[in-house]
């Protein structure tokens, strides 16, 4: 895949050369990142929303550089953060959860600025922004205090106003703040918890939990649009008491004289979904997740500007190496959104954004395209894609936007003989055993728009803890590998921002254009990430957070 300062996806690990970056923006003393967990960029004033949730944010941005398009990579706190940290997508840091941790072979942000001489800090509420998975590597300092029954946000963000308070005199610092408090659960206190409900409204019989949320997702429990109603307007109260110790930070650095002299960029890791696309919480890579807010105030901005281009939060550590002035890495997939910052209007570095998302054995790829005023974002959902290919039990149904399938297939145990099916006619078999063999099916004259094809094995799958194989208990029938597999979406965002109507039968050839450009996108991990199983402390905090 193309990386920004050099080609990335590579084996091995990188390293730190070249020479430091020229930018007209003056290079400041101090550069703060602050990550508002769970914040969609729509439900900012900022950002079009109709709610005063955020009257500081707003006031900020209309100085400020504002991002209209800023995509996440994985709407997943680890996997965000750590690509925010590191400038590579998922599958080259490879930090997936529970367990996964940082190689010490990739260099995170914070290591970057320690190595020239920043002073560094870092605070957080726990859960996925732990030590354990490498967060706190490069930090002089980390704090990771979980934040509990009481909204810990203004105690975080008090730990970083000490920190900025015990710097020596002109000492460069980096200090990254990250909060909970507007992540579920849902459950602000007086003004905020009112402060956007409707008058006479009921109170959910569910509780507005991560818990809660995972069970109305796996179809354990069930809810109302008064419910939703319900729950957005406490996660809009949380917003705006958010908003509220944000602006008290901002406070303390005009207070303690670095306002003057300090780079501070504000995003989220990703959104939060109200049964937009039947879902809660953040398990799906539509716009209400994938999109959050991306403000960066550079003290010598004279004036607000809106960046109107696409960009990544990938792209985050790479801007800030440049402004900073630090060496800039060998392996990166994230681009410096620089230019971006000294000309709003500038020439369009990529104007595309990849991310991908996992829950519950389904899998979503999502690539999306700016094209002048036109926002085209591709969603495909499908099984979980494993190393070498996807496990079927007895039958596999997908859609195909070409006239020839292409894989490479196995029997699990025994021989197979597998029937396809294309739009519902029988269209001939093939056999299976196994070892790997490699199949080219037609499926009729001319191009699918689409072709729904289902392939169906002639022999019940087995288990292989049943047949002494192994310990899976998966019924496993066949595996085919033959990339991503599954239904394909299409929207407009630029005149459907909500993504209610689906254009990929209407525009056939904007869907194989942007499936064959989604299939560029793989990578191999950089190096080897480490592992670390959960305690039973660090399980239940996750649990908490409808993580687990």
């Amino acid at each position: 895949m193309l990386g920004g300062w050099l080609v990335s996806g590579c084996a091995g690990g990188p390293e730190v050369g070249g020479e430091s970056q020229e930018t007209p923006l003056r290079a400041t003393r101090g550069y703060v990142l602050i990550s508002l967990d769970a914040l969609r960029a729509d439900h900012l004033g900022c950002y079009g929303y109709e709610r005063d949730t955020t009257p500081f944010l707003d006031r900020l941005a209309a100085r400020s550089t504002r991002f209209r398009w800023s995509a996440v990579q994985y709407p997943s706190t680890v996997l965000s953060h750590m690509s925010m940290f590191t400038g590579l997508y998922p599958d080259q840091h490879a930090v997936f959860p529970p367990t996964g941790v940082l190689s010490p072979e990739i260099p995170s942000l914070a290591e970057r600025f320690r190595a020239a001489g920043f002073k560094t800090s870092g605070h957080t509420e726990a859960g996925y922004m732990t030590r354990k998975f490498g967060f706190d590597r490069g930090f002089d300092d980390y704090s990771e205090t979980f934040f509990g029954a009481e909204r810990g946000m203004p105690q975080t963000f008090a730990r970083g106003v000490r920190f900025l308070e015990g710097l020596g005199e002109d000492e460069p610092f980096f200090l990254f703040l990250h909060t909970y408090s507007i992540h579920d659960p849902y459950n602000p206190e007086e003004p905020y918890r009112s402060m956007f409900l409707p008058e006479g409204a009921p109170v959910p019989v569910l509780p507005a939990t991560g818990e809660s949320f995972r069970d109305v997702n796996l179809g354990r429990a069930t809810v109302g649009p008064e419910d939703v109603d319900y729950f957005a307007a406490l996660y809009d109260g949380l917003i705006r008491f958010a908003d509220g110790v944000v602006e008290s930070f901002f406070t303390d650095l005009e207070r303690l004289g670095l306002a003057d002299d300090t780079t501070v960029v504000i995003t989220s890791d990703h959104g939060e979904e109200f049964f937009e696309h039947g879902r809660l919480a953040h398990t799906q890579v539509y716009p209400h997740t994938l999109f959050v807010p991306l403000i960066v105030s550079h003290p010598d901005q004279a004036e607000g500007a809106t960046v109107e281009h696409l960009v990544q939060t990938v792209d985050i550590a790479p801007t800030l190496i440049e402004l900073a002035r630090l060496e800039r890495p060998v392996v990166v997939a994230g681009r410096s959104l620089v230019p971006y910052l000294e000309d709003a209007g500038s020439e369009a570095l990529v104007d595309e954004a990849y991310g991908e998302s996992l829950f519950e054995g389904v899998a979503q790829w999502t690539l999306v395209e700016k094209r002048g005023g036109q926002v085209l974002q591709l969603v495909l959902s499908g099984p979980a894609r494993e190393p070498k290919g996807v496990w079927v039990s007895e039958s596999l149904t997908f859609e195909s936007w070409s006239s020839e399938l292409s894989f490479r297939a196995l029997s699990f145990l025994e021989e197979r003989v597998i029937t396809v099916t294309v739009d519902g006619e029988e269209l001939g078999t093939f056999e299976l055993g196994e070892d790997w063999s490699s199949h080219r099916l037609p499926l009729g004259t001319g191009e699918c728009g689409p072709c729904r094809v289902t392939l169906t094995a002639d022999r019940e799958c087995r288990r292989p803890v049943d047949a002494g194989v192994n310990q899976d208990t998966r019924c496993l029938g066949f595996r085919i590998d033959g990339g991503r597999i599954g239904e394909v979406e299409l929207f407009d965002l630029g005149i459907d921002p909500q993504a209610t109507a689906n254009l990929a039968r209407a525009r056939p050839d904007d869907v194989r254009r942007l499936l064959a450009r989604m299939a560029e996108y793989r990578w191999e991990p950089v190096a080897t990430p480490g592992s670390s199983p959960l305690t039973e402390e660090e399980r239940r905090a996750l649990e908490a957070l409808g993580y687990l």
